[in-house]
């Protein structure tokens, strides 16, 4: 019937709006006098304009079908286009028409980069969980798609001091039209959604994606039999795992808090059929995936941005208790092919804290051998050696295992290849997206935008530049001001049940709640800022 909640030992039940309540002739909707609201109306509206302007792609909510009249509304939209495609990006900062041609993407790595070892931590205490967690939500809100036709390449300078092949061959994002970059406003195709909705966990497409990654039993995700390991399946032969976005596995770190994700989705199905018996796996699956989505949206507003940006970010919750229906939740090109790129590979660790005075290398929780890790050992005990690791100090050094990559003959350095796709995409230099992001003048500066945010000065109070402060903060307000099914604007369709667990939510609770010892013998309460910073 309902959930049973306990405030100071007492325990409250509740019936939660717009969930079913069974009675023995016939299933009751529960709605309260004021739902019908000129803002629900608005919604509708949207919902509908929605579904007409992308033809062959229908509306999906967070929680459960729009065709289900049973579903409560939506916490945060996704499209699944069901072979059609979303794009949703934008060139925010306009473009130029033609491709900037400056100094080789190589050599820049290396001339101006190449001190990256030497790199200090940050100072604020800021923890390599933070660095992957900035991954995971980097990985949700823009999702490339690539053309296996399409690739671009990188002169090595002869005498490299690491590659002797000529060139550095790598993918890059592509139009969903031409398959290349047009020109003026090169924006490559979002296949994820631009909301912050665990799209790379659930995958933007129902019949495809997602239902691989159910068990279609109980509302349940995908994961190895009910052992000790609790981990994603992984074919034995190919080493792929059963996993939505396979950028997620690219590091242990990143693929730990897929599994945290997917471990926290069972929980709460688990949760609601302990109080509802008759609901059907449908019923299960969406409210499950409602309630996971709105605890990590909550996290990323109230610990991981804070934990940036200080107070000069974004507010932790929206200033209007309703959303911004004249706001796009675009990621913008600049966004997605220099910001991010900086900030994760500026504060990427070397190595992580293993506990016992010997790190883990870069090289042991990256690529194959990250997912050998999680597969081999618990993902408490490697994210609880994150968050005894400070992340790398925000500046113009990279560690020399992002930029020396693969062999001799096959080379791979992620820091040109990041440059080097700004640079196809035409994204304007330094001088220009400053001035755009800022709305200051700013003197002539021919570097790169990748460059740019990296070598700022760090702006105080926060641990990175003042330009990637407030671009942050502009994608951020977007990205949930403009969801109108953001877990604060939809209280009502979670539930007074729920609504508790949900507004309390923290990713330390996360952690506990879905792991074993290691996280309760850390006292983890803060896992974005290092352990030892509290005592």
């Amino acid at each position: 019937m309902g959930d049973i909640l306990i405030i100071n030992d007492k325990k409250f039940l509740f019936v939660s709006l717009g969930e079913n309540v069974v009675n023995k002739k016939k299933r009751k909707k529960m709605t309260s006098p004021g739902m019908e609201t000129a803002h629900r109306v608005a919604i509708i509206a949207l919902l509908i304009t929605a579904v007409v302007a992308t033809a062959g792609v229908f509306f999906i909510g967070s929680n459960c079908k729009a065709t289900d009249p049973a579903c409560a509304p939506a916490v945060s939209p996704v499209y699944y286009g069901e072979g059609a495609t979303n794009t949703y990006s934008t060139c925010g900062c306009n473009t130029s028409a033609e491709i900037r041609n400056e100094t080789n993407a190589r050599v820049l790595s290396n001339t101006e980069f190449g001190s990256g070892d030497a790199s200090l931590e940050d100072a604020r205490g800021v923890s390599a969980f933070t660095v992957f967690f900035t991954e995971f939500i980097f990985n949700d809100i823009f999702r490339p798609v690539y053309h296996p036709d399409y690739t671009s390449s990188i002169p090595v300078p002869p005498g490299d001091p690491v590659f002797s092949a000529s060139h550095i061959t790598f993918r890059v994002p592509v139009s969903p039209y031409t398959h290349t970059f047009p020109p003026n406003c090169p924006f490559p195709l979002n296949n994820g959604t631009a909301y912050i909705d665990l799209s790379n966990v659930y995958g933007s497409s129902e019949s495809g994606e997602l239902a691989r990654l159910r068990t279609h039993s109980l509302g349940r995700m995908r994961m190895v039999a009910e052992d000790e390991s609790r981990l994603l399946e992984r074919n034995a032969t190919t080493g792929k795992w059963t996993i939505a976005d396979v950028r997620d596995t690219y590091n242990a770190g990143v693929l730990a808090l897929h599994t945290l994700a997917v471990r926290n989705h069972n929980y709460w199905a688990d949760r609601l059929l302990s109080f509802h018996h008759t609901w059907t796996d449908e019923q299960l699956f969406w409210k499950a995936r409602q309630l996971n989505i709105a605890e990590w949206q909550r996290i990323v507003y109230h610990e991981w941005l804070p934990t940036l940006l200080f107070i000069h970010g974004v507010t932790p919750d929206p200033e209007s208790p309703v959303p911004n229906t004249l706001t796009e939740p675009r990621v913008t090109m600049e966004e997605a092919l220099a910001l991010m790129p900086a900030m994760v590979d500026t504060m990427f660790p070397s190595w992580v804290n293993r506990g016992d005075g010997a790190p883990i290398p870069y090289a042991e929780f990256t690529g194959r051998s990250g997912q050998d890790l999680i597969s081999t050992h618990n993902i408490e005990t490697f994210l609880g050696s994150c968050v005894k690791t400070r992340a790398r100090r925000f500046d113009g050094n990279i560690i020399s295992e992002r930029r020396n990559q693969g062999n001799a003959t096959a080379p791979r350095d992620l820091v040109a290849i990041h440059v080097q796709r700004g640079r196809l995409a035409r994204i304007l230099d330094w001088h220009a997206m400053y001035q755009c992001i800022q709305g200051a003048p700013f003197p002539a500066d021919t570097r790169d935008a990748y460059q740019g945010f990296i070598e700022e000065e760090i702006y105080p109070g926060t641990s990175v530049g003042h330009t990637t402060v407030r671009a942050l903060a502009n994608l951020f307000y977007r990205v949930r001001d403009a969801d109108q099914a953001y877990y604060t604007y939809n209280a009502a369709a979670i539930g007074p049940a729920y609504w508790e667990t949900i507004n309390h939510a923290t990713m330390g609770t996360l952690l506990v709640r879905n792991g074993r010892g290691p996280y309760n013998a850390l006292n983890i309460q803060h896992p974005f800022v290092v352990v030892d910073m509290f005592h």
